[in-house]
């Protein structure tokens, strides 16, 4: 892990700022760093926080460390950028630093609400000596300079009998006539989600357990999200302790003079190793988009080591998605915006692989790029069928559809990531007549959506620059692809 010691640790955000300022331009051009992804100009940053559309423009808080690239035994910050595309994302300094009484050991994640001409930010407040968590409020005209609530903590605990040592993340919206709040928890080690109501967004009254548990949603569900889409509701959060979940969906109807919400509908949000803490927001055409935290935590199966924290940073954002329901799944789909970025196009049809004749393509420079592919399963024969992605000799990683069993696997052990996971979902698509595969790659990160974009996998990695190669193959039989696009990605 590589940390600032050089510099004075100013628990402020003008001390923040001037560490981020002073390191990130070497950082930039790093080459590992990523083209189109959001990641941390500087030190650390995890989930996303605050992320809204408010006057005119997208902003993203996060969870951050600007003193190290690490998250270990520190007073998380909030990071802030702000973007017109959800493309293009510009720094802007911390909005929230540690430092009261009730958030001395951090001002952890939470979200934002648009007021009109005011944006407000509520966050999890952690005190040093006390290990109860608190929900607290802070305010801005100019969306940049926060001020705290001379009432803060606005909750000073669940006011039932969840844990008040497990309790955070808040989410706050209106309805009607009324503010909700709701919150991660757990009670007896079971994860529960938390609903309160108040008519002046400051003072709370407990309403609910909006949903709960014996322990199939997990120990804690930790950054709960709650939103109407499609005539029905959704609810997304992050299991403690369901060992290879780690994001996923309620779908189900909610009643706003009870607070229950039934659910009927569970699914995975993303199966890949680096997806966490999804936020969503509406954005000015009425569009729902989420956005997640592209890493793992230490206490995943998998972890091995943050890869680039050696290098003065650690944290990415997945790519956006524009969120809607397909036959009563969750379907996510990255944003049109990144059509715009789109170069050197390319196009074949009707391609014919055989066993041991793999077939080479292009898509951009090998590094950046975005491929989609359409596989006529009625005229394959072959069991399986391997994307080799960022290949040079001995390295590169795989993607595998196995149409015999129905998985989708991904493989990265033949790169140079410190995890050499193999990380296998379902493919519910081997039940159509056509496969569809939309992959985008960055310099240190893959996103894979098929399913009618409804199965997805977002997973990190590290591979040298001079492995670029793309190549489709069959070990047996043969695959007939009906349509293969593929573009460069400049940003």
């Amino acid at each position: 892990m590589k940390s600032y010691a050089s510099l004075q640790r100013i628990f402020t955000i003008s001390g923040a700022d001037v560490c981020v300022k002073q390191n990130m331009g070497e950082i930039a051009n790093h080459f590992l760093r990523q083209k189109y992804h959001f990641e941390v100009p500087c030190g650390w940053c995890n989930d996303p926080n605050g992320f809204i559309y408010w006057n005119g423009s997208y902003h993203l808080f996060y969870q951050h460390n600007p003193f190290a690239a690490d998250p270990e035994d520190f007073k998380m910050f909030w990071g802030h950028a702000v973007s017109n595309d959800l493309v293009h994302w510009e720094y802007v300094k911390p909005a929230l630093a540690p430092g009261l009484t009730y958030d001395n050991a951090g001002c952890w994640s939470g979200n934002a609400i648009d007021l009109g001409d005011r944006l407000g930010v509520f966050y999890t407040g952690i005190n040093s000596k006390n290990k109860n968590q608190v929900q607290c409020y802070a305010e801005s005209s100019d969306g940049i300079n926060f001020t705290k609530d001379f009432e803060n903590p606005l909750l000073k605990e669940t006011l039932c009998s969840a844990s008040n040592e497990d309790f955070r993340d808040p989410q706050v919206w209106r309805h009607g006539d009324y503010w909700y709040l709701i919150a991660g928890s757990a009670e007896n080690d079971y994860g529960c989600v938390l609903l309160y109501r108040s008519t002046d967004c400051r003072h709370w009254s407990f309403m609910n357990k909006l949903v709960e548990s014996f322990g199939e949603l997990g120990s804690v569900c930790e950054c709960p999200n709650f939103f109407e889409l499609d005539g029905r509701y959704v609810l997304l959060f992050s299991p403690h302790g369901l060992k290879q979940r780690k994001s996923v969906y309620l779908i189900g109807d909610f009643n706003y003079d009870s607070g229950k919400f039934f659910w009927d509908t569970y699914g995975e949000i993303d199966w890949g190793t680096d997806f966490y803490a999804p936020q969503t927001l509406v954005d000015a055409h009425g569009r729902r988009i989420m956005i997640a935290w592209a890493n793992s935590w230490d206490w995943m199966p998998w972890f091995e080591k943050y890869d680039t924290s050696c290098f003065g940073y650690s944290g990415a954002m997945s790519l956006p998605r524009e969120l809607s329901l397909y036959r009563n799944q969750l379907q996510s789909r990255p944003i049109r915006e990144l059509e715009r970025y789109r170069v050197d196009p390319k196009y074949w049809e009707n391609i014919t692989v055989n066993s041991n004749e793999p077939f080479y393509y292009q898509a951009g420079d090998g590094i950046c790029a975005e491929i989609k592919v359409a596989i006529n399963l009625t005229s394959t024969t072959a069991d399986e069928i391997e994307f080799r992605l960022r290949s040079n000799r001995d390295k590169y990683l795989s993607l595998v559809c196995n149409l015999k069993k129905g998985e989708l696997i991904f493989d990265r052990s033949r790169s140079d990531s410190a995890s050499k996971i193999v990380r296998c979902c379902p493919l519910r698509s081997v039940m159509d007549s056509i496969l569809y595969l939309h992959i985008y790659l960055d310099t240190s990160s893959i996103e894979v959506f098929t399913d009618h974009y409804c199965t997805n996998q977002s997973n990190n990695f590290i591979m040298p620059t001079t492995c670029r190669n793309l190549s489709i193959a069959v070990q047996s039989g043969f695959c007939q692809i009906e349509k293969l696009e593929t573009w460069g990605i400049n940003i």
